[in-house]
């Protein structure tokens, strides 16, 4: 069960398309970022969650970013 299921009154199939939604937006970050170090990967890596969750708009929550969707609900992010 991911965190959304259950603490969040979502469905199972709701849970797993955001999560599949996630997957996707961060293999296409890390296939179309060149990156000239590790630790440039590791920072970039560290900062996608929030990125993702606060600034990327989704077609799924209405063309908003995941966090602010959970605010017009009332909920509250957690991290991943």
């Amino acid at each position: 069960m991911n965190h959304f299921h259950g603490h969040y009154g979502f469905t199972a199939l709701e849970c797993s398309a955001m999560l599949l939604v996630r997957l996707i937006h961060k293999a296409e970050m890390l296939n179309e970022t060149l990156f000239s170090s590790l630790d440039m990967a590791r920072q970039e890596i560290r900062a996608w969650p929030h990125d993702y969750s606060h600034h990327r708009p989704h077609s799924g929550f209405g063309k908003i970013p995941p966090a602010k969707f959970m605010a017009k609900k009332g909920l509250e992010m957690r991290a991943a």
